[in-house]
């Protein structure tokens, strides 16, 4: 193996592989099967948050190895009704008193998971450097994500990108900071 990454735009074929990393992201790691195949459903659909057409793909050698979800925070409340609705009988969280994670303005970097045999090897950074560079290219000012406290591996990671914290959310019955970072006089290196 020569360990090259790719990273790429998913395509609906990649819905399950997504579905179970989004689940990791928010801190679900023992879904069942049937809450899998119920989000990869969600996954393969275009007008919802987690949707393929938001989503990026990092592989190693072909192998697909992470996601990062990205959108317009402009987006956020109307595609939230739709994929809550279609999610929340697997995810088993009340979405309905939930803050908005983001808004207008924002390009928000919604979820990042790398598969576990691939950690610690610069793809979640790979990942993120694309979407800030989407997010760049596609005219945003500042990009902006929720991180939990308790994760000082992740924190670590954002502000070395130059992300900063500005107040704590509520989300997924967990409270989470959220990051901002100016992308207008911003220059990302991957590693």
């Amino acid at each position: 193996m020569n360990n090259q990454l790719t990273i790429r735009k998913a395509v609906k074929e990649d819905a399950l592989f997504m579905a179970e990393r989004i689940l990791w992201a928010i801190g679900i790691a023992d879904a069942k099967d049937t809450d899998i195949k119920k989000l990869s459903t969600v996954c393969a659909m275009e007008d919802v948050l987690y949707s393929y057409e938001n989503t990026l793909i990092a592989e190693v050698d072909g192998q697909p190895a992470g996601i990062m979800i990205s959108y317009d925070g402009a987006l956020y409340s109307t595609l939230r009704v739709k994929t809550f609705s279609e999610v929340g009988h697997s995810i088993k969280c009340d979405f309905s008193t939930m803050a908005d994670e983001t808004k207008a303005g924002e390009y928000y970097l919604d979820s990042l998971a790398v598969s576990h045999e691939f950690r610690h090897r610069g793809i979640g950074r790979a990942l993120l450097t694309a979407a800030i560079e989407q997010g760049k290219a596609l005219g945003f000012e500042k990009a902006t994500l929720l991180v939990s406290p308790k994760n000082p591996h992740a924190l670590r990671l954002y502000s070395s990108l130059g992300f900063r914290p500005t107040r704590m959310v509520r989300a997924f019955d967990h409270n989470y900071l959220h990051l901002e970072l100016q992308l207008n006089n911003t220059t990302v290196t991957s590693l």
